[in-house]
């Protein structure tokens, strides 16, 4: 509107005479002429613009490859001990290395021929590997023939090569090997000596003298292939796992092998010892008992006094976890409650012992069984055990700082539950599996003012009772999976409104909250958290799906939820998804 003698009427409701008109026409004619000289002028900048964009792009590309000519790696500055370093870092840290190019070490061999060398040259970047057993078709089908089979062997027996040459690259060093055995039905006679277990397994043999951890996952038809050995034949074997498949095996051939039987329970430093399933009784393995300090059992059918009798021969224990099952042939629940044996063995003291895990499924009658085991470095807990009386949990919470505990309330009366937290008064961390409802409400908390359903037990964790006392008032990691007793949105909030603000000199900050809740959410709260969340909550509270069959984004779940193995008790149904 430059140089327009109709400004003063723009936008008004003056009209223009036939003179204005003329005299609108001749400026509109000035203007478009002035844009389109304006248009060639910024079409003539845009191309000197992508001419220099074009330009950066280029010399950008030339300054860095240059610079990846004088790289310290291409002229060999950097001094191979920090490279070997640098490539023991890109190793797994959860699993052992698994034999695929596309996978650490084998990976690093084809970058450039400095770092072949030196991945070549550095033993304990293959002193651990995991070996996959590809399932086989059962050999007596009619389309396994002759030809078939070979070719199967075939490849077999290179994988059985590669693995020989992966592990004579690690010299002298401990191994960590992992054998996967993936065949879930049984092989006959004639063809087990062809399977690539078979064949694989022969492959690590020669190394017995190097196995350091070794991790098996196989039926026990093929613990054949450890028979032949002695003690003598790994000295170095420190950990050692098994599982073993078990289902398909009663209508096999083969003669089931006992694990008691097995050569490797012999090593002279075997000290960590999982085995799933335990099907045996494990106290009769003739192992060194002193020397073991980890003890992982799964389905143990043992009862409780069997447990910590097993425990009591370990004196040097670090970490005992059992879960229990209960077999009906060998003890039933009958014989149990028949007999109730006093405990009056000598006390014995744990001076390692840092965690107790031990699951059952059946009522056990043994309230003392921890009275006489001294434990003064436990510090975590997981004590699903079943009583018609007093728990034994109580016995540890008595005499042991725990600082980590994972149970389920209704393994307790509510007295005993809440006098099991008042011992632990230095829990940083509460893994609970549904809490307490308070329908009878306990003489410690008769004085406060009732809330609705379980949020009096929200209540005691963050509010001081008439005595000035909170219970586990150090509290920083609260898991919680409810059930029947289920904790109010508005309850869950003030519990965190008080935990945060630290209004007691004894109370400490929340850092990770996670609830499962099997029902819909009743009060919104995303506003009224999320300052919570910015100064470094990890808050996670997971809701029922609203639709049947179809995930609903939960707005609080920030964090995956993440409960231990053995917070999947019975009393929550493996059917249902924490997170």
């Amino acid at each position: 509107m430059m140089n327009s003698s109709f400004v003063s009427i723009i936008e008004t409701d003056f009209i223009p005479d036939d003179a204005d008109v003329i005299a609108i026409k001749q400026f509109i004619l000035q203007q478009t002429s002035h844009l389109s000289s304006l248009l060639s002028k910024i079409a003539e900048a845009k191309s000197q613009y992508d001419d220099l964009c074009e330009q950066q792009v280029n010399l950008e590309r030339s300054i860095e490859v240059h610079r990846r000519l004088i790289l310290p790696s291409r002229r060999n500055i950097v001094p191979e001990d920090i490279w070997r370093e640098i490539f023991y870092h890109c190793l797994p840290a959860q699993h052992d290395a698994i034999m695929h190019p596309r996978e650490a070490p084998s990976l690093l061999t084809q970058v450039c021929s400095s770092w072949r060398q030196i991945t070549y040259s550095t033993p304990r970047l293959w002193s651990s590997a995991h070996i996959p057993v590809v399932e086989l078709e059962d050999t007596t089908h009619p389309r396994n023939n002759e030809r078939a089979l070979a070719q199967r062997q075939a490849r077999s027996e290179r994988r059985a090569r590669s693995i020989t040459d992966w592990l004579n690259r690690s010299s002298s060093c401990p191994l960590s090997i992992t054998v996967g055995d993936s065949s879930f039905f049984p092989f006959a006679d004639t063809s087990y000596e062809a399977t690539q277990g078979h064949i694989l397994f022969k492959a690590i043999l020669p190394f017995s003298k190097q196995w350091g951890r070794l991790n098996i996952a196989m039926t026990k038809a093929r613990l054949a292939d450890f028979s032949g050995l002695k003690a003598s034949d790994f000295p170095s074997l420190v950990s050692l796992q098994l599982e073993s498949i078990t289902t398909w095996e009663l209508s096999n051939a083969h003669t089931p092998l006992s694990l008691r039987d097995l050569p490797l329970f012999l090593a002279a430093n075997l000290h960590q010892i999982k085995i799933s399933p335990a099907t045996e009784d494990i106290s009769t393995y003739p192992l060194r008992w002193h020397h073991l300090t980890e003890l992982v059992l799964h389905h143990y059918p043992q009862s409780m006094i069997k447990i910590i009798n097993l425990l009591r021969k370990c004196p040097m224990m670090i970490h005992f976890r059992v879960a229990g099952a209960l077999d009906p042939l060998e003890e039933p629940l009958t014989q149990l409650q028949g007999a109730r044996p006093q405990n009056d063995c000598e006390p014995v003291c744990f001076t390692n012992l840092k965690t107790v895990e031990i699951s059952i499924p059946v009522n056990d009658y043994h309230s003392d069984a921890f009275d006489n085991l001294v434990m003064p470095a436990l510090e975590t807990v997981s004590s699903f055990i079943p009583s018609l009386n007093r728990s034994p949990l109580l016995s540890l919470a008595q005499h042991c700082d725990i600082i980590s505990l994972n149970t389920s309330s209704t393994l307790f009366s509510e007295e005993d539950f809440i006098l099991c937290l008042r011992y632990c008064n230095h829990l940083i961390s509460l893994y609970l599996n549904n809490p307490p409802s308070f329908n009878l409400v306990p003489a410690a908390v008769s004085s406060m003012t009732p809330l609705q359903g379980t949020d009096t037990f929200l209540k005691l964790l963050s509010v001081p009772d008439d005595n000035d006392e909170i219970l586990c008032p150090c509290l920083e990691e609260f898991h919680c999976a409810t059930r029947e007793n289920q904790f109010s949105d508005q309850g869950i909030l003030r519990f965190i409104e008080v935990k945060q603000a630290r209004n007691h000199p004894k109370l400490v900050k929340l850092k990770r909250l996670k609830i499962y809740l099997p029902r819909h959410q009743n009060d919104p709260m995303a506003e009224i958290l999320q300052p919570y969340l910015e100064d470094g909550l990890d808050l996670g509270l997971q809701y029922k799906n609203k639709l049947r069959g179809r995930r609903v984004a939960d707005e609080y779940r920030n964090i995956s939820y993440n409960i231990p193995k053995m917070f999947h008790h019975a009393e929550v149904s493996t059917r249902t998804k924490l997170f």
